[in-house]
């Protein structure tokens, strides 16, 4: 067929129409105790992860109950937070560059869409801390006002006439 015209051939020949079937390994078979197995080891694992995830949070978040200073505490928890978020950006970075097939334009648009994510997490969590603030500063105006301690602002002594 040297006429300088393109076939195409459908089979459902493995061989591609060839007529050689293609080399391959024949697949092995697990049986049914070595699936268990590997259920078991993982689960195991799994189990193992969460222990210690549990007890390693549950030491941070009273580090300022058992010693006292809360203010290590507050900062153990700010400093692996952010390491997440550093960590869920790399990971966003190398997810992209992955789906891409190894595109670093990939790799740059996972990392944005992670820190803009992590910039609007932040965002709401700093505004849901100024709402409540108010919050409080709103309700401890309205006690002083009842209690009569607004002296510097009516210069009262607290006595209604």
């Amino acid at each position: 067929m040297k006429d300088g015209k393109i076939y195409i051939v459908v089979t459902d020949d493995p061989s591609g129409g060839q007529g050689t079937p293609p080399e391959s390994k024949p697949k092995k078979k697990k049986d049914s105790k070595e699936i268990l197995a590997h259920w078991a080891r993982d689960k195991v694992i799994s189990e193992t992860k969460q222990l210690i995830n549990t007890a390693v949070n549950f030491q941070i978040n009273n580090i300022g109950n058992f010693t006292g200073n809360y203010l290590v505490q507050a900062n153990i928890q700010e400093t692996i937070s952010a390491a997440r978020s550093i960590a869920g950006i790399g990971t966003a970075a190398a997810a992209g560059f992955v789906a891409t097939a190894g595109n670093p334009l990939g790799a740059v648009i996972g990392a944005s869409i992670a820190i803009l994510n992590t910039g609007i997490s932040y965002g709401q969590q700093i505004y849901l801390q100024s709402v409540q603030q108010a919050k409080a500063d709103r309700e401890l105006a309205i006690l002083r006002e009842r209690s009569g301690l607004n002296q510097w602002i009516d210069w009262s002594r607290g006595t209604e006439n």
